[in-house]
């Protein structure tokens, strides 16, 4: 794979792309996720009051072969049922309906699908969903071979997200405008 451009300042501002990428790339930065932990019907797991309200994860490795370990709160399970929820990226907060997101990071917000896990059943696989991610657009036009100037692209809304919440038991993301 290759890229071809006509112009310094084209393959300036290519290379400013892939570095604004890497900043988001949730392979290399996703190093954290967090993990509520609950009893089937949303109480506390176990009678745990809030040891597994958000528990976090750090990764290791790569792709296939990443593994997420915790050290410091290992979730116990017990013949119980348990309701698993997993959301990237970690933030320190015990309410899984309000994980708080900001839109000027470009952060690729992220939820799992919930999993029931207990003593007998000790894996989860987490299937992410995206809530929140980056979008990007280039114009360009093949065909034509001249220079060109985009002077300015305007957007109008009075309605501009730049915060708010998301809940991750089904990704709902509520917004403060």
């Amino acid at each position: 794979y290759g890229t071809a451009v006509a112009k310094k300042s084209e393959l300036e501002e290519h290379l400013l792309a892939l570095e604004e990428a890497k900043k988001r790339d949730h392979n290399k930065l996703g190093r954290e996720l967090g993990i509520f932990m609950t009893e089937e019907d949303g109480s506390a797991y176990d009678d745990q009051t809030t040891g597994y309200s958000n528990v976090k994860y750090t990764a290791s490795g790569e792709g296939d072969g990443q593994i997420w370990t915790n050290t410091t709160n290992p979730i116990m399970l017990s013949a119980t049922n348990g309701k698993a929820v997993a959301y990237y990226p970690w933030f320190d907060n015990d309410d899984m309906t309000a994980i708080p997101l900001e839109t000027a990071s470009q952060t690729d917000y992220m939820y799992s699908n919930s999993q029931v896990v207990n003593n007998g059943k000790t894996n989860a696989t987490f299937v992410m969903s995206h809530a929140l991610t980056a979008v990007r657009v280039k114009i360009i036009n093949d065909s034509y071979s001249g220079g060109g100037l985009v002077e300015g692209i305007s957007i109008q809304s009075t309605n501009f997200a730049t915060a708010g919440s998301m809940d991750i038991t089904d990704g709902t993301v509520s917004y403060t405008v």
